[in-house]
């Protein structure tokens, strides 16, 4: 649309999650990394993970929370925004950001845990509830194919490319609306069989995701265009 390139001319590949990325039968030392980003073992949680930039639009996940946890329900859980503040390849939306989340009085409840290493987040993503991801637009979206792989549900914008990549597996929000936001999350933090779904659905559907299938894909795309351009 931009370059007004014919869309015939244009093929699109995917990504995939590190094998590391996996639903984790053995829990065993998840009670330190919990403790290492300020949270105890069984406490219910929520994920947030990429940039903290104004496109990834976590003013209004902090929004959204801060009216989930006016909810007695979901009084004890917390949110975990889980990015490279210091080193965001983007502009970075952190002071702000936490400027918010102090005057809400979420400071004990909004935890930014800065670079977490793949062996860590994958505790971190098979011990949430849910992966939230409100950005106002994706170019895939790795993290919830990731999140997908370790059976995490995924709740998402309806932006960019989030609604293809996770398909019937998440829940779509409008990412201007942090009431429906909100209302999603009480949804399926209120029902086991809710979270049990999407987490199957979802390990399914990571599946489709491989680096493997793209690099197969991507090779025969050459092999045509070779064989076509000859």
């Amino acid at each position: 649309e931009y370059c007004r390139i014919p869309a015939a001319r244009v093929e699109t590949t995917t990504e995939g999650p590190s094998e590391v990325f996996v639903r984790l039968q053995n829990l065993e030392g998840a009670t330190t990394v919990l403790a290492k980003y300020g949270l105890r073992s069984g406490e219910p949680f929520l994920i947030y993970v990429g940039g903290i930039s104004p496109h990834k639009n976590l003013g209004v996940l902090v929004d959204a929370f801060h009216r989930l946890v006016a909810d007695s329900r979901f009084a004890d859980h917390k949110l975990v925004l889980v990015g490279d503040y210091k080193g965001d390849v983007f502009f970075s939306h952190y002071a702000e950001l936490k400027t918010d989340v102090e005057e809400r009085g979420l400071a004990d409840r909004v935890l930014f845990t800065g670079f977490v290493p793949d062996n860590e987040l994958v505790v971190l993503y098979n011990l949430a509830r849910a992966l939230v991801l409100p950005s106002l637009e994706e170019g895939f979206g790795l993290p919830a194919v990731e999140a997908m792989a370790c059976g995490t549900p995924v709740i998402a914008s309806d932006r960019g490319s989030l609604p293809e990549v996770v398909g019937p597996a998440g829940l779509f929000f409008d990412p201007s609306r942090p009431d429906v936001l909100a209302t999603l999350l009480r949804d399926v933090l209120s029902s086991e069989s809710i979270r049990g779904r999407m987490s199957q659905t979802g390990l399914e559907r990571s599946k489709l995701f491989t680096w493997d299938l793209a690099a197969k894909y991507t090779a025969a795309l050459f092999d045509r265009v070779f064989r076509e351009g000859s």
